[in-house]
């Protein structure tokens, strides 16, 4: 539109001073009054387009801003999100080896406990065995002293027979 109006311009004082050397007052004053019009609405056009480039600036550069915006906080909250990630791990972590600890020591406990019911359990074992025993050698001596008295008496009638 600029272009336009200059080249118009352009032309506009071409006549005017075709007609200016022709002697043609009336002519030249309303061709310069044309001019001078054409010259105006080629200056608000310019001032129009140079007012709409700016806005177009300052309405770009607004959106750059709320992109770097946008970015910013697309970056924070990844940021606390890989935080958080970190701290959850974390925090998995340490409870897992409380619960494999806790669990090797209840293991430990129950073993402990286990052994110690072992450990009645066979000296209970070795009470019922020890006395199974001592009524064996009380069976056995009973057996023996009545082996002692059928021998004696059956050495005493093989004297009397003899």
């Amino acid at each position: 539109a600029a272009a336009t109006a200059q080249a118009e311009v352009k032309a506009a004082a071409a006549a005017a001073t075709m007609a200016a050397a022709k002697g043609d007052e009336k002519a030249e004053a309303a061709r310069r009054a044309e001019v001078e019009k054409v010259r105006r609405d080629a200056e608000a056009s310019a001032r129009a387009a140079a007012e709409a480039l700016r806005e177009t600036k300052s309405e770009l550069e607004l959106k750059k801003r709320a992109l770097v915006a946008a970015e910013t906080a697309r970056d924070d909250a990844k940021a606390a999100l890989e935080a958080t990630t970190q701290k959850l791990l974390k925090k998995h972590r340490k409870d897992m080896d409380a619960a494999l600890e806790e669990a090797g020591e209840s293991a430990e406990r129950e073993k402990k406990r286990a052994m110690e019911g072992l450990r009645a359990d066979a000296a209970e074992a070795t009470a019922e065995l020890e006395k199974a025993i001592e009524g064996l050698r009380a069976d056995a001596a009973k057996a023996a002293a009545a082996h002692k008295v059928a021998t004696d008496r059956l050495e005493a009638e093989a004297a009397k027979a003899a």
